[in-house]
């Protein structure tokens, strides 16, 4: 339930993005105002996507482009895991990574695996993470 996260947080509007096929939910995305770097910008804190909708991905990084722009952002950001499917997604929209030079918050997750079948943690691939994660923005 996204209700209680973004539709009635006490500090800051959110816009869910919704894509549906035939009427079922295939993927969302959560954004929001704020200001990076001294400018107006747009924060995607959070994307899914069913795993047969990739697409789905892509559509929903392309309207909220149109309208992070139409509400005069500057920047449109967002944080992901490197390889991961989302990753994949927002630079083939055209995102490019933050040099680590310049990164305003690192972030390494790390995990310890205490048997074979828990392998797969360490994938990557296998995780999804955005700003929403992190209960800061």
């Amino acid at each position: 339930n996204l209700r209680w996260r973004f539709s009635i947080h006490p500090l800051h509007r959110y816009t869910v993005l919704q894509a549906r096929r035939n009427g079922d939910l295939t993927g969302y995305l959560v954004m929001t105002a704020r200001e990076l770097m001294g400018m107006p910008a747009t924060v995607i804190v959070d994307l899914c996507v069913l795993n047969e909708a990739k697409e789905t991905a892509l559509d929903l990084i392309g309207e909220a482009a149109q309208l992070a722009s139409a509400e005069g952002s500057m920047l449109l950001a967002t944080q992901v895991i490197a390889k991961s499917p989302e990753s994949a997604a927002f630079l083939r929209s055209g995102f490019l990574p933050v040099p680590n030079k310049i990164n305003p918050k690192p972030f390494m997750m790390v995990a310890h695996v205490y048997h074979d079948v828990a392998m797969p943690a360490l994938q990557g691939q296998n995780w999804a993470f955005g700003w929403s994660d992190m209960d800061v923005v």
